[in-house]
Order: C-alpha cells, then structure tokens, then sequence
C-alpha cells in the first residue's frame, strides 16, 4: 500500500547518518527557540490546542489542524538529516495518523520500527537511562495510552467508515454509540448528543449498501495498519527477550482493540475476500516460502511447523469469525467469536473493570490476586 515517495522516506530513515554517528545527534541538546527540536515540539503544542478547539465546533472534529502538517515536516526533517529519534517518530505517527488515517498510522509504525530495529543498540534517541528505564519508550506508550486512552485513540475513533445517503459521514464512535443506544431498552433516554445521532437502523441500510465499497476501503487499511503496528510490538517483544535494555514493553493494546474493532465492522458488511490487502497478502506469502524453506526437518523427514504466536491465534480467530458472519449472517457465533477475542487482548484490570461493575468487589478481586492498582 505504501508507494514509491512513501518507500524512500523509510529507507532514508533507516539509513545510518554517518559511520562515525549513525543517529546523529541528541536534539534535546540544543533548546534555543529557533533550534529543530523547539520548533518540533512548539508545533505539536499547537497542534493538539488547535485539536481541542475543531473538537468544541462538531463541524470541524473531523479535520487534522494544519499545524499538524508541520509536525510531519520537521519531524521528516529531524529523522532524514539530523537524528534517529523514537520520540520524534512517536510525534510523526500522530501527525500522520491524523493527516491520512489508517495509512498514516501504518507508516508511522514502520518508520518506527525502522529505528528500532536499526538502531536500538546503536545509539539510538532518546538516550538508556539506568535510572529510568522507560525513558527511551515513554513516548510509544503515550500514542495507545495505559490506564487511559493515548494520543492515537481518538483520531482512530474518527476514522470515516461510510456516508449516508444525504452525504453526511458516519465515523467509528458515531457507529459504536448508535448500535449501543439501538440495544438500550424501549424506556431509557439516551443523552442529548447521542440523540442526536443518526439511528442505527439508518446507518445499517446504508453499510449494507452506498456505503459498502467505503467499507471495503477501510477494512483494508485496517488490516494494512494492523500489520504495521503488530510488527513494531512484535519488534520491541525481541528486545526486551533478548536484550536487558527494555526491561518492560510499552502497552499497545487500544489500538490494536481500535483496528480490531475496525475491521470487525468491515467485517459485517464486506465479503472477507474483497478486506485482504494485495500487499499484506504477497509480504504474508512470502514470509511463508521463507520459513519453509528454513524449516527444521524432523526425524521422519517433515518440516517442523511454524509456531504461532497468540496473536496469530487471535488473528485466526478473527478470521473465523468473518467467515461464520458471511455465511451464517443471522448466527451469533461470530459476534460471540470477536468478543471473546476482545477480552482476550484486555489486562486483566481492563477485563475486570468490563465485567465486575461493582468497584469494591473489584479491588477486593484485585487484593486477593495480589495485584496494585489504582482502583486496588
């Protein structure tokens, strides 16, 4: 999915700058007014304050701030010329999350990747500090968020899905919320900007029609995105097992449950052989020939299998889950399917927090499993 221009910035990125200084420098070193980083930093500022001011006008939440497109300029600028930077990457990926969607967090994550898996023992920024061992990742956790939601969550849940028939468009948050009031019983009011809403019933029809071919569209980018951002957990995973640098990785989970929950609305809608992306589907072939022709052979002159990991499972049963839902649209088992997999990606605290409403009878839970929270 990515061009020509789009492959170039990524192999800029993970080209070393120099053999003597492969990163480059520490912009932090440098805080002068007019300096990269300040100028960097000054414009993610106003970015995220022109972001709070499009979310009171509900006419303009859709829209990326145009301080935004400065971010991606700078921060290319600071990855290509001056720096191998994480943070700067971190603050990239929000910038063009916000400017191109799905594709936008897609590369971002490559891009990120890229450093990581180039330079993390090669001096890569922000700096190893003993005494504060999350000091390089502090910013990745910041994009999908811990305890609470990260800086990606909420354009992700802006993300367009499909348009009405009189044009106005329906996002992710407006179609979550929208089946959630159809499921509320007849008496209860819903709140004024939820009533605000299309109903349900509108937006099914047109999913299941005008806005099909939209959907297919973003179940793909979904699905490219999700790749992309597996392959960057799956990156920092390595070094924290083979390395005593990374000594916890950073959460990820909300935007994987985002592009999860993306694709499953696809998923409703469009058969599962029109939501494969060409490119995943060819960089997956070929991931397979090459582990076959490594595989181990074993004593009765078979290949040993591949071992999947638990997202590959998670990832199967998804798929599953899509098949059951095309053939079988009128059975709960798909719905049943993509929520137990939900579950499976939550935290134990996040997974208690869904089904113990009672918040005394969870931190009594939390207690005896011997588990610190901060509902604990």
């Amino acid at each position: 999915m990515l061009d020509s221009s789009h492959e170039q910035l990524l192999e800029r990125i993970a080209a070393p700058l120099s053999d003597e200084a492969p990163c480059g420098v520490d912009l932090r070193e440098n805080i002068a007014p007019t300096s990269l980083y300040s100028r960097l930093r000054d414009a993610r500022s106003e970015a995220r304050e022109q972001e709070r001011s499009l979310d009171d006008d509900p006419a303009l939440a859709a829209a990326a701030g145009p301080a935004w497109a400065t971010v991606t300029e700078l921060a290319e600028e600071a990855l290509t010329g001056m720096t191998k930077d994480l943070e700067v990457a971190c603050w990239l990926t929000e910038a063009l999350t916000r400017q191109s969607g799905l594709f936008g967090l897609a590369l971002g994550a490559r891009i990120m990747t890229a450093l990581a898996a180039s330079f993390w023992d090669a001096g890569l920024y922000p700096h190893l500090e003993a005494d504060d061992p999350e000091a390089r990742t502090f910013a990745v956790t910041g994009l999908s968020g811990g305890e609470k939601d990260g800086s990606l969550i909420q354009p992700l849940r802006k993300t367009e899905l499909f348009l009405l028939p009189d044009g106005t468009p329906v996002t992710l948050w407006q179609y979550e919320r929208a089946r959630e009031i159809s499921a509320l019983p007849a008496n209860t009011k819903p709140s004024a900007k939820a009533a605000a809403l299309p109903t349900f019933a509108v937006m099914d029809a047109a999913a299941k029609t005008s806005g099909r071919a939209q959907l297919a569209t973003v179940g793909r980018e979904a699905a490219f995105a999700r790749t992309a951002w597996h392959d960057f957990r799956t990156t920092l995973e390595t070094i924290h097992e083979t390395t005593d640098t990374l000594p916890e990785t950073p959460s990820m989970t909300r935007v994987t449950r985002i592009l999860d929950d993306l694709a499953q609305v696809a998923a409703r809608y469009v058969p599962s052989n029109e939501l494969a992306p060409e490119t995943v589907e060819a960089e997956e072939e070929s991931e397979l020939s090459i582990d076959d022709a490594e595989a181990v052979e074993t004593a009765g002159g078979q290949a040993a299998p591949k071992q999947l990991t638990r997202e590959d499972l998670l990832d199967e049963a998804l798929k599953i889950a899509a098949l059951f839902r095309e053939r079988e649209p009128n059975s709960p088992f798909s719905y049943t399917l993509e929520d137990a997999v939900r579950r499976a990606r939550m935290t134990l605290p996040e997974l208690l927090l869904e089904i113990v409403a009672d918040g005394a009878s969870r931190a009594d839970i939390m207690t005896r499993l011997g588990i610190q929270t901060p509902d604990a």
